[in-house]
């Protein structure tokens, strides 16, 4: 088997020729936990632990995980809302971590973020056009009559009529309120966005449409996308590729399909195991984990999954496994994982 060391994972659904979009390279992202003597932390908590990743214009990338695997985390460190503590991060080429916080404020128009929450994201206080055009102003893009008419044409993009411009956030749904969040995100025309969790607070019959609607604005403006959830029904209906998060560290990426329909990895299997079935293939035996998340503070030796691993050996807790090549674009970091077709 090859053995993949701080390369980025690529999905077979990109020609070999593309350049990369997003390109992180073993980034890193560490918390002090508590303060002891002279103000000294008592701990440091790892929560992203040595991710690298691509993701290509026009391509949607799933990022899968327990609460508490770090997938947040990661995705903010992308954008440098959260600051990372090593690694690098290339948009198009640039290095975000060589900005200055003047440059990086400059740069934020290309990759923007769609929150989880669309009640806590949004200002109650703000019209839904000020909301919406404020990335226009920041950035000047537009004044006066063009400012109103690029948020109107924003509005109408995620679904939304020229009316809502004057309302006010209490007066939307959900799903209205999330749309909003969208327009808010197209505003500045980013190339890369990271949806944090954008469907999760929303009903069932909602959560379709936004997808749909991601979906169809990945079709027309070529956007790059990271896509962080813990559902993998929802994942599954949206994703290109998949990378399986445990504990801040990357244990399995695979096309989409190729995941689902062979996933190699026994924390995959054991989620995937757990995802309601749609659409055609056999009932799954639920795979059922014993434990609870280890804590990011204090994580077990060698393989991060062991104390949970139904196959977990000796080997596992002396000896970290690298993520290797066990099929086409399929890579996971088991030393024992199911055979790929």
């Amino acid at each position: 088997m090859n053995v993949l060391t701080n390369q980025c994972l690529t999905a077979s659904v990109i020609p070999a020729a593309s350049r990369a979009l997003v390109e992180v390279t073993d980034l890193r992202k560490s918390f002090a936990v508590g303060r002891g003597l002279f103000g000294r932390p008592r701990a440091t908590l790892e929560a992203v632990s040595g991710v690298s990743l691509q993701v290509f214009p026009g391509e949607i990338v799933g990022l899968v995980g327990e609460s508490g695997s770090g997938k947040t985390t990661l995705g903010r460190c992308v954008l440098r809302l959260v600051e990372p503590t090593a690694g690098t991060v290339r948009f198009d080429g640039v290095d975000l971590m060589s900005l200055t916080a003047r440059e990086l404020r400059a740069f934020r128009k290309h990759m923007q973020i769609i929150f989880q929450d669309p009640y806590d994201s949004i200002n109650e206080r703000m019209r839904i056009g000020d909301l919406v055009g404020e990335a226009l102003t920041i950035h000047r893009l537009a004044t006066g009559e063009a400012r109103r008419g690029r948020i109107i044409e924003l509005l109408e993009q995620v679904g939304l009529r020229a009316e809502f411009a004057d309302r006010y956030p209490h007066t939307l749904s959900g799903g209205q309120r999330q749309r909003v969040g969208i327009a808010r995100a197209l505003a500045g025309g980013p190339q890369f966005l990271v949806a944090d969790e954008p469907v999760s607070a929303l009903d069932l019959s909602v959560q379709a449409q936004i997808l749909n609607l991601l979906l169809d604005i990945r079709d027309r403006l070529n956007v790059g996308m990271l896509f962080i959830s813990h559902d993998l029904s929802v994942v599954r209906f949206i994703a290109d590729r998949v990378l399986v998060m445990y504990l801040g560290k990357i244990v399995e990426s695979a096309p989409a399909d190729a995941l689902y329909q062979n996933a190699a990895h026994p924390y995959t299997q054991a989620l995937l195991s757990a995802a309601p079935i749609t659409g055609e293939g056999r009932p799954r035996q639920r795979i059922r984990l014993q434990g609870d998340l280890p804590s990011p503070v204090n994580p077990p030796t060698g393989c991060v999954f062991r104390t949970r691993c139904p196959k977990a050996t000796s080997h596992c807790a002396a000896v970290e496994p690298p993520l290797r090549a066990i099929g086409p674009h399929h890579y996971a970091a088991c030393h024992y994982p199911t055979a790929s077709h």
